[in-house]
């Protein structure tokens, strides 16, 4: 059944962080209010009449708002390592501090109890005492709490004694299940979680959760002894979901699963009519884009007790409804709705002159202020002591397995006035010339640099979207030093972003060990631990902790070449799998290179197979010649366009020629997307190369000069030739 929305924004408060949104029911049955918490620690909250808010209370401002749960009409939120409960009028009637030594991201709260998490750490009070405590191998994202049944089968009954277990989402791609301070089961998630709800099964079965992750969501089944992923809506292209909700919107007994995503998308997805249907992924039906990160999302009735509405809350402040009743739609609402907003523009207009009176009130006090201290002083100069604005900036660095890149996504509450790029690892900016960006390139020949890059923002941009892609082999740190317009003096906001050696990899759920013909092993007198370290140092999206005391195990997958890398850690010993040389190598040396740096002997043994470098040599043949041909055609649109200026006339064309005409804007911008990707191509088949060489103990300088002939004009057949000569020369001195 089709979903339609209309957008309505509510309400502009502070910048938000995630699940800081709620709805307030009512007891008399009428409509829910909306509960929001900010940054500048204020709760708002408000009803809806006349598709216009009512302000209900507002709270003094504080510490920042970071989770917002509710006991039927009481809101409790957490504020630093405090949890502090309103009545549904505004009036604090509760408060705690909780001692943990980090500040608070996640919180479930029912009578007498109240869970609580920070980055790593996990506290359950009862009646105000701290009772247990977990720590988490990585950092906890999300965390709900529901009862689980014993068993997975769908007859199971839930004793009448079952409390709820908090269930924890992890960037370590797991989910945990916690009994008291014990971890009694975790599931693996396709890719890292960032949020997780209870979803309410429509025939009221137990253990039902959605998880949003980097790459979609799935729907998971928990008990207390097993786990399932019922199905994942995997979604490569699309950013992470970092806030989700299961409701009905259309009133037929299945709920939609209604997703947020980081780049601003919001997307509802329905299941199909039948028995049993929610065993089966559902199927997009509406998707809008808003300005700004989306950071929670709640669903129920606000403004109307006959149509069902979808509330945001995005990082920039925006509360915005998505409401199904289909009157919003017509004409009249329409105009209705403009003749509002006009209304609220001047309002606000009213509200900017006031302030910018009170600036300029402010500013001649300064200053007054200041030339008394120059007198006092008896100094020619005395300068104003400048302090940095607190200010929160939202920063994602998201690696896209379809687009195999990484986007780097910088939000600010204000304007940015331009954003630059540092990078001593190599990296290549992309779509440099779709961007709305004004940018500029510097050459980095004198420098250390690899990229140096100054992008020009236009006025009132508040969302800064590039798309980077480095070059696996080599680590290092990208900083982006982004400054705010209109701010005097001129002050940058510094964000570090670790690059990693083998940084295009993604973690998967699992791997065939079998298919990966070349290993190596590295042994020495080292913990589970500290292996592990080196591991997390090499890959990304690896815990700094172990997940499990004896044993663990890692699967990842390029995204540039789809190759796999399987990594098994016991103590003492690090056994790495793989069908590409070249990411064994880099594997192997960074290792190598942490190992001796903490002056950790180890010993290395290896195991290669020359010849599995055919097949990597014939997933990089097929994408040269893709590039090869693509570059053709850029050649033929040049020449077909000189030819019309000078003729006027192309219908004697061929084909081929009109085709490539047609085509002719997704040839340039994927054109645009890939600069210097051909070149990138070769060197991966140089570096492919020199690995090989490099196992069968041998030099590669001597031989390069002759592989390089053959890339100009590129021969695929010679080129294939080439490295079977040296792989059977390899497996022929294996063999004696």
């Amino acid at each position: 059944m089709e979903v339609q929305l209309t957008p309505l924004e509510y309400l502009q408060v502070g910048t938000t962080q995630p699940h800081t949104l709620k709805l307030l029911p009512s007891a008399s049955g009428k409509n829910s209010k909306v509960v929001v918490g900010d940054n500048d620690g204020v709760i708002t909250c408000f009803g809806v009449k006349k598709n216009a808010p009512v302000i209900v209370f507002k709270t003094l401002g504080g510490p920042a708002i970071s989770h917002m749960e509710l006991i039927n009409d009481r809101i409790f939120v957490s504020c630093k390592r405090e949890v502090k409960g309103y009545s549904k009028k505004g009036k604090n009637f509760f408060n705690i501090s909780t001692f943990m030594t980090e500040d608070i991201q996640s919180m479930c709260v029912r009578d007498g109890h109240i869970q609580v998490a920070g980055e790593y750490l996990y506290s359950h009070y009862i009646d105000n005492k701290d009772k247990h405590y977990y720590m988490a191998a990585d950092v906890i994202r999300g965390m709900a709490a529901a009862p689980l049944p014993a068993t997975l089968d769908t007859d199971t009954r839930l004793p009448r004694d079952a409390s709820p277990l908090p269930v924890l989402a992890c960037a370590d791609s797991a989910i945990r299940v916690l009994d008291g301070s014990d971890c009694i089961l975790s599931l693996d998630t396709p890719s890292p979680a960032h949020c997780i709800t209870h979803f309410p099964h429509p025939d009221a079965r137990h253990g039902y959760f959605l998880v949003g992750c980097s790459n979609g969501f799935s729907l998971i089944a928990l008990s207390r002894k097993g786990a399932e992923i019922v199905w994942t809506m995997t979604s490569p292209d699309s950013a992470a979901v970092t806030a989700i909700k299961a409701y009905d919107l259309q009133g037929v007994g299945v709920p939609n699963v209604i997703v947020g995503r980081s780049d601003g998308s919001v997307e509802v997805f329905s299941f199909e009519e039948g028995p049993d249907s929610t065993s089966v992924e559902p199927k997009l039906n509406y998707r809008s884009v808003c300005s700004s990160a989306i950071t929670s999302i709640e669903a129920g009735h606000v403004s109307s007790s006959t149509y069902a509405e979808v509330v945001v809350a995005t990082f920039s402040g925006n509360v915005i409804c998505f409401s199904t009743n289909p009157s919003l739609q017509s004409v009249d609402a329409v105009t209705s709705r403009q003749t509002a907003d006009i209304l609220k523009m001047n309002q606000l207009r009213d509200k900017i002159a006031a302030v910018e009176a009170t600036l300029v009130q402010r500013k001649d006090t300064i200053k007054t202020m200041q030339t008394t201290l120059t007198k006092r002083t008896k100094t020619k100069e005395v300068a104003a002591v400048q302090t940095l604005p607190d200010m929160d900036v939202h920063t994602t660095f998201e690696l896209r397995e379809m687009h195999g890149c990484y986007f780097l996504s910088l939000e600010f509450p204000v304007s940015i006035d331009k954003v630059l790029l540092e990078a001593i690892v190599p990296m290549d900016l992309l779509d440099v010339d779709s961007s709305d960006l004004r940018i500029n390139i510097t050459p980095c020949d004198s420098t250390p640099h690899s990229l140096l890059a100054t992008c020009f923002c236009p006025p009132n941009t508040t969302r800064v979207e590039l798309k980077l892609r480095s070059i696996e082999g080599q680590s290092g740190v990208l900083r982006v030093y982004a400054i705010p317009a209109d701010m005097s003096p001129a002050v940058a906001y510094l964000q570090k972003v670790d690059v990693k050696p083998l940084s295009l990899h993604i973690r998967v759920a699992d791997g065939a060990i079998d298919e990966l013909p070349n290993s190596t092993t590295i042994t020495g007198d080292f913990s589970i631990d500290l292996a592990n370290q080196w591991v997390a140092a090499c890959f990304p999206e690896v815990a700094s902790k172990p997940t499990n005391p004896d044993r663990v195990t890692y699967h990842f997958k390029s995204t540039f070449l789809l190759t796999r890398i399987t990594v098994e850690i016991i103590p003492g010993n690090i056994a790495i799998h793989s069908d590409n040389l070249s990411s064994l190598s880099i594997a192997k040396e960074a290792i190598s290179k942490a190992a001796t740096t903490l002056n950790v002997p180890i010993d290395i043994d290896d195991v290669c197979v020359a010849g599995s470098v055919i097949g990597i040599v014939q997933v990089m043949t097929e994408k040269i010649k893709q590039q090869i041909e693509l570059l053709q055609q850029i050649d033929i649109l040049r020449t077909l366009k000189e030819v019309a200026l000078q003729e006027g006339d192309l219908s004697a064309m061929s084909e081929e020629y009109k085709m490539i005409l047609q085509n002719e804007a997704q040839i340039m911008a994927t054109h645009k997307s890939r600069p210097y990707y051909l070149q990138r191509l070769f060197g991966v088949l140089s570096d492919l190369f020199i690995d090989m060489r490099k196992a069968q103990g041998a030099p590669a300088k001597q031989h390069m000069p002759s592989l390089l002939e053959l890339f100009d004009p590129y021969d695929p057949d010679q080129v294939a030739n080439f490295f079977l000569h040296f792989a059977h020369e390899f497996d022929e001195a294996q063999d004696v």
